[in-house]
């Protein structure tokens, strides 16, 4: 066995047996998990051979049950925050047993670059920072009406992001109560950069990261404070501001030159295939073209899954997982 993934499996695993599991989140139990890197992946008391099941940081059908795995680099450790990330991950286990709904990721990767429903987003966050730092309930009413303002402009949006909230923001939530077992200094610390996540402007447009905040800050505040966000009557829109539309232009610009970039020296692969495997956290989009900086996953009818490892892009058909053309990025091209 690898002795780096064995003893760093032994390290999570006696971490993971001062926790209370039910504690964390109703219904919640452990599940076994695995690291791996480029070659080996420790499954315990077991050692195998890395394969392309073993991509991302995620959970997994494996053995007939559920796995929570994690990619292991090089470096230190820090061991308290490391056991957290796999409780995270093994809250998406638990998701995937119990059948949670998750979002349409097609939504997410193509999501409205709509400026007016960027700012009632802005203003949404805003607010649950504050409300984090001294609840009100109208406070809390006044969030609710916020949501309720853009859903009715921006449905499918919202909908991609709530149940982002629920998925993402109830596995932070439990990294989060993990944390504030194992390290109180870590606890705090982690919490400061999902304030510091919500209050920030420019991240507003990484919008399924921003749910991972905002997701697990809105839980807290209900389960603190017995609230439940409900449904209420709509607010007026806030207001554009010249710094957001600012900070707009320039994430957008980023993202559409990079993509251009990518293209201007990009080798065709083929095309008439189905996307079946990227990385949500960092895929982006300009028009119908994706860009993928570490892995791919695509397969042609009737024929097994490839994933392929390096930088891609993918023209895709409408909003939809169709790869109508997949592209080799040269690293010299970026």
């Amino acid at each position: 066995m690898s002795n780096g993934l064995g003893l760093a499996h032994s390290h999570i695993s006696k971490r993971l047996d001062a926790l209370d599991f039910g504690a964390l989140l109703p219904g919640f139990h452990r599940f076994p998990f695995a690291l791996y890197d480029g070659e080996s992946v420790c499954l315990g008391n077991s050692e195998i051979k890395w394969d392309e099941r073993f991509t991302g940081n995620t959970a997994i059908k494996y053995d007939g049950g559920w796995l929570a795995i994690w990619k292991l680099d090089g470096g230190d450790h820090d061991w308290d925050r490391m056991t957290a990330n796999i409780v995270h991950e093994m809250c998406h286990a638990r998701q995937c047993e119990s059948g949670a709904e998750f979002a349409d990721e097609v939504a997410g990767m193509f999501y409205p670059r709509d400026l007016a429903n960027f700012a009632g987003r802005h203003a949404e966050n805003l607010l649950l920072a504050r409300l984090a730092d001294d609840f009100r309930p109208e406070g809390w009413a006044e969030f609710a009406g916020l949501r309720v303002a853009r859903r009715k402009l921006m449905a499918e949006a919202v909908d991609f992001e709530e149940k982002t909230e629920a998925i993402e923001g109830e596995a932070t939530y439990a990294e989060l109560g993990a944390l504030k077992i194992l390290s109180p200094n870590g606890y705090a610390k982690k919490l400061a950069g999902e304030l510091a996540r919500l209050r920030d402007m420019s991240m507003i447009f990484d919008v399924r990261l921003s749910c991972y905040s905002s997701g697990a800050v809105a839980r807290m505040l209900a389960a603190a404070n017995g609230a439940a966000a409900g449904r209420a009557g709509a607010l007026p829109a806030p207001a554009v501001t010249a710094e957001l539309e600012a900070e707009f232009k320039k994430y957008f610009g980023a993202i559409d030159g990079l993509l251009a970039s990518a293209m201007a020296g990009a080798e065709r692969l083929g095309g008439g295939m189905e996307l079946v495997g990227y990385d949500p956290y960092n895929v982006r989009a300009s028009g119908n073209l994706l860009y993928h900086p570490s892995f791919v996953g695509c397969q042609k009818k009737g024929e097994k899954p490839r994933f392929l490892m390096g930088r891609f892009v993918t023209a895709m058909k409408g909003r939809s997982l169709e790869i109508e053309s997949i592209y080799r990025v040269p690293a010299a091209a970026l």
